[in-house]
């Protein structure tokens, strides 16, 4: 199975998205981003990003090279029910691309690639206590799997529970605990830790929630519509192999660690698009059979990446 490291611990502090002090501290979490509630009863967040992994070499493999080419949404809703009640609604949907040369041992086959996706639903709540203390808390439902993959063998599920503590207009902390199961494996219970720190008028530390992990970012602003971070975070995937693959019904397990470089500019107002250049400093890539036993397991070169994003808030 795969165990996390001390890096991974660090960057992502959690592996669950929920985990973190958003950009907006005291408003509930979503597996793709934060909705902030205003005065409005309802807020929508549209997150599309897309990405490429360059081709890169995995570690004592007979040379296979791997690209990976990834697109998806996140979609946030936010309804205020109460004064201090918000129902929330995070819905992801994430197709990747992965392609193999050169595949030797237990795949059997020279070439392959593997159109994969994952689907995720997240309602939860947020209740304001205090103009300084909230809880958040919610499920998670997750279907991940190559295309074809039978459905029912998809599916696991989580949850998670926390605390916002706004220290100062400055400084916002959470603190709380997710549980997660796996494809095939034990699962997981993480302490959930996260940070918003704005350092200084035009430089803040967040600590927030990725797509399918978390990174740390340093922002410096520069005026209101641009800014340059740099970041850091992990990121796990894991796919239930459709019938006819050489390991049939197996799982794929994918854990990485991106660095980025990013120009983040606001065109419109509730408009945001992003660039992101760097490298995946470290990427791990396990293949199990259908009960979860491990076949074999290798680390990749760093390679290059680059994507591009966008969030809209309505």
């Amino acid at each position: 199975m795969m165990k996390p490291t001390l890096l991974a611990a660090i960057a992502l502090l959690t592996v669950t998205p929920w985990a973190v002090a958003q950009e907006q501290p005291l408003t509930a979490g979503s597996g793709a981003g934060s909705t902030e509630m205003s005065s409005a009863d309802v807020a929508l967040t549209i997150d599309p990003y897309a990405n490429h992994q360059f081709r890169t070499t995995i570690k004592d493999s007979g040379g296979t090279d791997m690209a990976v080419t990834r697109a998806g949404t996140g979609v946030n809703i936010g309804l205020k029910v109460a004064p201090q009640l918000t129902l929330n609604l995070g819905l992801l949907a994430e197709y990747s691309r992965y392609q193999f040369d050169n595949i030797p041992g237990v795949l059997g086959v020279e070439k392959r690639t593997l159109h994969a996706m994952i689907v995720r639903v997240a309602p939860g709540l947020d209740y304001r206590i205090s103009d300084t203390w909230a809880i958040f808390g919610g499920v998670t439902a997750d279907f991940s799997g190559e295309m074809g993959a039978s459905g029912e063998k998809t599916d696991t599920y989580g949850g998670f529970l926390g605390v916002r503590y706004k220290y100062s207009k400055d400084l916002s902390l959470v603190v709380g605990v997710a549980a997660r199961e796996g494809l095939e494996d034990h699962g997981s219970v993480t302490p959930m830790i996260g940070v918003n720190w704005q350092i200084t008028e035009d430089l803040r530390l967040t600590t927030s929630g990725a797509n399918l992990g978390a990174e740390v970012k340093l922002t410096k602003s520069f005026g209101s519509d641009w800014s340059l971070s740099l970041a850091t975070g992990y990121e796990s995937r894991a796919y239930r192999l459709d019938d006819r693959a050489p390991v049939v019904e197996g799982i794929l397990r994918e854990a990485r660690v991106p660095m980025t470089v990013a120009l983040e500019c606001t065109p419109l107002p509730g408009l945001k698009v992003r660039l992101d250049v760097g490298a995946v400093v470290f990427q791990r890539m396990q293949v199990d059979d259908r009960v979860g036993n491990e076949l074999f397991h290798r680390e990749a070169n760093c390679s290059p990446f680059t994507g591009v994003s966008a969030s809209y808030r309505f």
